[in-house]
């Protein structure tokens, strides 16, 4: 799975190189569903991938005059408002567990991917409609304030769920800035790399744990394919390919909603909370990193692991003195965890323990999930496990 999200990365910059869009609202349902990260994480790693790849091009493209430094400018320092706003004070505020609806049990990195998805059907209708070629029509006064909005608002969405924005970026610069088509996504590329890297520094200096070593890997083949798109640009029609690339964000969209939907109603159903919760029940699960689990299983009182992947996965790879319970053998085997001991679950990416983790939490756990799960065990804690 993990070769095909590296393949996926070179997509990715190979869409932000040939059509200043696209590509990076891939990043997002590339780190979750193959590398295994959850949304909020995701999110926060989408800025820097996407924030250094457009950086790359950016540069490629300014050294050939293709940048608009002004009409940049001009969008950029609203956006950056927006995007550093989410990403500083907003996102870190939000609870982990949002509310209950029924069977729906929704949380912010549930939630967070749900917008996510909605956010790839609009983008692609609008990269295959392609409607930045059509002809402004506004002034220059009116234009200019329009732009600034706009910038706000792709800054804020930028901030809430990790994509660059370029599907909103180009169409605005060209008919706000009435810049041509070329510069458009040669100028885009500018905004994204700003946007991103000052969201990525809200991240870090709100204490989020990041894993460089994905993150790098992820960067320097996305770079490459940037790299490879910016020189294609010249000879390849970007409207076409625009246009296809479109087709697969719609897909990519549809099974990220349908996805994250029913796992939002996915046993087993969290128990509501009531005013004599427990203040610890009300944070409910908390994500664990690799490295903090590394360390507590050294302390005095080690937390119980619990697997609750299925049993031919625990052939390929296992973390040491865990108790297997599948995942749809937990309602069952409750009474096989004791309340009063501190719980971690994992999986192999951390989005099935997760599920598990929220609702013993709402019913009174001490529960932590493995965020990542036994696959980003391996990459960021010991190599000698398999990943798969």
């Amino acid at each position: 799975m993990e070769i095909v999200g590296y393949l996926f990365a070179a997509l990715i910059g190979l869409s932000l190189g040939l059509v200043g869009g696209g590509g990076s609202i891939l990043t997002v349902p590339l780190l979750v569903y193959a590398f295994g990260l959850g949304a909020t994480d995701a999110t926060a790693s989408s800025l820097a991938i996407v924030g250094v790849t457009a950086l790359f091009g950016a540069v490629d493209h300014g050294r050939r005059g293709n940048v608009d430094y002004r009409a940049a400018l001009g969008f950029a320092i609203p956006s950056v408002a927006g995007v550093y706003l989410m990403r500083r004070y907003v996102i870190p505020s939000l609870p982990e567990n949002l509310f209950s609806l029924g069977m729906l049990h929704v949380t912010k990195d549930r939630l967070s991917l749900v917008l996510f998805g909605v956010l790839m059907l609009f983008a692609s209708m609008s990269m295959i409609r392609n409607r930045a070629e059509e002809t402004p029509v506004e002034s220059s006064q009116t234009a200019a304030w329009r732009l600034a909005i706009q910038g706000f608002a792709t800054g804020t969405m930028t901030g809430s769920v990790g994509a660059g924005g370029g599907f909103l970026i180009v169409p605005a610069l060209v008919l706000l800035a009435r810049i041509p088509m070329r510069r458009a996504v040669a100028t885009s590329l500018l905004v994204i790399a700003v946007n991103s890297l000052l969201g990525f520094m809200g991240d870090l200096q709100s204490g989020r744990a990041i894993d460089w070593p994905l993150v790098s890997a992820v960067s320097a083949i996305a770079v490459g394919g940037a790299l490879i798109g910016s020189y294609l640009g010249r000879f390849v029609s970007g409207a076409k390919l625009k246009s296809g690339f479109g087709y697969l964000v719609l897909v990519t969209g549809l099974f990220v909603v349908a996805g994250e939907v029913l796992k939002s109603a996915s046993l087993p159903s969290p128990t509501p909370i009531t005013s004599t919760t427990t203040e610890k029940t009300m944070n409910l699960r908390q994500d664990i990193t690799p490295e903090q689990l590394a360390a507590d299983l050294k302390s005095p009182n080690p937390p119980l692991l619990v697997d609750v992947r299925e049993e031919e996965e625990r052939s390929i790879s296992r973390l040491p003195n865990d108790l297997h319970i599948p995942m749809h053998e937990i309602s069952g085997r409750l009474g096989e965890l004791d309340r009063s001991s501190e719980i971690v679950l994992y999986c192999r990416t951390g989005n099935r323990s997760g599920i598990v983790a929220d609702a013993l939490a709402s019913k009174g756990y001490r529960v932590r999930n493995l965020a990542g799960g036994i696959n980003a065990w391996a990459r960021r804690v010991d190599p000698t496990v398999r990943t798969y």
